[in-house]
């Protein structure tokens, strides 16, 4: 079952969430100089919106007409904070989700429980990204086929709901207007009009062959998509994310041994950013407590790295920060969701101490990348492991008893 979440007007709506004072105000968003004539409108607030606004329109057009609308630049850090608190929000629900660039969200809830009650779901998670981020005209589709959701998302904007019924793909997709098919050049769609297609069924009934005659390769992309094959690729983004957690054997409320596991995810996600040659400016703690409940924070560091020396003090903080209620752990959890490409850019001021230090860090990842992380160990964490160990042969001697 695959979800799609679309916040239409996303830059508008990430830039009033975080400004409260533009919220029922309206205002459009411009990312060229607004004092140039070519400079159309970005995205619109939906006072402006209902007031005639539409994006692309021409910003002097905005100020003859609108004169009360109020015009923002672009600044990318809103929707930046807007997307990384939409990530914290759907990796509460599945595992498996992507927040594109432009704030929709694809979920795939195949396996789990959502998947048998998706209108639960959606008023949920429709609840906290309103109460928790404030954007508050969210549209979601649910289907089976990943591109059909995505389509009706597109078709409940601004706030609707559009959920297609198990047995149901062919016939809804088949009734859409072909007009919602996403990827198609502006010329190719006049074309269409002009054979007179509308529906997807017409384009399934032409043919691959047909089509590639009449429109070349767009006519092979509009017959697979007519088939409800997505074709934009699966996110790089998400799979180059970079997650290292340490599920405890049985819940911990002992802090000197919780910080001995912060310190040993530390390790594990040094290694595996060098094994993947990555560095990070960025890494999210995340505490999962007995109750389920979990709290998390994503601290910045001072520059690019995949050192465990610079990545142990920044998470042990960062862990010591977080536990404040004092109850049982499940999980410690390190996470890097936008790592950077090692570049093998050394800092210009290293000492011979802190070169050395560096090149035996990576000889043990190699080591490691060869014979197992479980090869090379640091003596900060030992205890862990033996208690770890302790806690594996308990659980197996009961289990033969």
């Amino acid at each position: 079952m695959h979800f799609c979440v679309v916040m239409d007007q996303f830059a508008a709506q990430a830039f009033a969430a975080y400004n409260p004072r533009f919220l029922n105000t309206p205002f459009v968003v411009v990312k060229q100089n607004p004092e140039s004539h070519k400079t159309s409108v970005s995205a619109c607030s939906f006072v402006a919106v209902d007031m005639g606004v539409k994006p692309d329109t021409p910003v002097r057009v905005i100020r003859r007409d609108f004169p009360e609308v109020k015009m923002v630049q672009y600044d990318n850090r809103w929707e930046a904070t807007a997307r990384e608190d939409l990530t914290h929000i759907m990796e509460e629900y599945t595992p498996e989700f992507y927040v594109q660039d432009s704030g929709v969200c694809l979920m795939d809830f195949s396996g789990t429980w959502a998947s048998k009650n998706p209108k639960c779901i959606v008023e949920e998670l429709g609840d906290e990204i309103r109460y928790k981020i404030r954007i508050t005209d969210v549209a979601f589709g649910i289907s089976l086929n990943k591109l059909l959701a995505k389509l009706l998302a597109t078709l409940a904007c601004p706030s609707g709901v559009e959920i297609c019924n198990p047995g149901e793909e062919e016939d809804t997709l088949e009734a859409l207007d072909v007009e919602v098919l996403p990827g198609i050049s502006d010329g190719v769609r006049e074309r269409i009009k002009k054979y007179g297609i509308q529906t997807v069924k017409q384009v399934r009934n032409l043919g691959r062959q047909s089509l590639a005659c009449r429109l070349g390769k767009e006519g092979e992309v509009l017959y697979s998509l007519s088939r409800g094959v997505d074709l934009v690729p699966q996110v790089e983004g998400k799979r180059r994310e970079v997650r290292v957690e340490s599920v405890l054997n049985r819940d911990i409320n002992d802090f000197s041994r919780l910080k001995q596991y912060a310190k040993l995810i530390s390790d594990k996600l040094s290694h595996q950013l060098k094994s993947r040659g990555m560095k990070t400016k960025r890494v999210t703690v995340v505490l999962k407590y007995s109750d389920d409940r979990t709290t998390r924070k994503t601290v910045k560091l001072g520059s690019p790295t995949n050192e465990f020396p610079v990545l142990m003090p920044v998470v042990v903080e960062t862990f010591e920060q977080l536990y404040q209620r004092r109850i049982a752990i499940k999980s410690i959890r390190a996470v890097v969701r936008s790592p950077l490409v090692d570049d093998g850019q050394l800092n210009l001021f290293e000492s011979n101490t802190a070169s050395k230090f560096r090149q035996r860090t990576y000889a043990i990842s190699h080591i490691r990348e060869k014979m197992g992380f479980d090869s090379v160990l640091n003596a900060s964490y030992l205890n862990i492991l033996s208690d770890a160990k302790t806690d594996e042969d308990m659980e197996a001697h009961h289990t033969t008893t």
